[in-house]
């Protein structure tokens, strides 16, 4: 399973206080709580590390997908700026929570309006990306 990478790169965006600054609604596994403070982030493992055998060496890749929900666009690029920042700032070999990660990569994938369909007919923006790495243990 993926679940160190994932756990490190959270504790990696959890850690940095400009994003945390960005998300007063938090950072979740999986999906934003109904209740939640906008703008907030809900991230998921897309891809299992998988193993590459390159003579003695074993490299195991994976992908972070995630999904920030905000009210304006000047949030959306304030939050990726952060997201952007915290990445390519960690981009070496860093350990967090006791996972060591390396070559992180951040993209910011779309933006677009969204009626988060909850009755309110507010528009919403959303933006999507991935955060793509090296880990040193699945």
């Amino acid at each position: 399973m993926s679940f160190s990478f994932g756990v490190a790169v959270r504790a990696l965006l959890l850690g940095d206080a400009d994003l945390n600054l960005q998300l007063p609604g938090g950072i979740h596994p999986d999906s934003i709580p109904q209740e939640a403070t906008f703008p907030a982030m809900a991230y998921s493992v897309a891809s299992e590390p998988f193993t590459s055998i390159t003579g003695q060496s074993a490299i195991r890749f994976a992908t972070m997908e995630i999904k920030v929900v905000a009210e304006t666009a000047a949030q959306l690029r304030a939050i990726d700026k952060a997201l952007d920042g915290v990445i390519s700032t960690n981009a070496g070999r860093v350990t967090r929570a006791g996972v060591t990660v390396c070559a992180l990569r951040y993209a910011g994938v779309n933006a677009s309006i969204e009626d988060l369909g909850d009755g309110d007919d507010e528009p919403y923006r959303e933006l999507e990306g991935t955060i793509t790495g090296v880990s040193d243990s699945v």
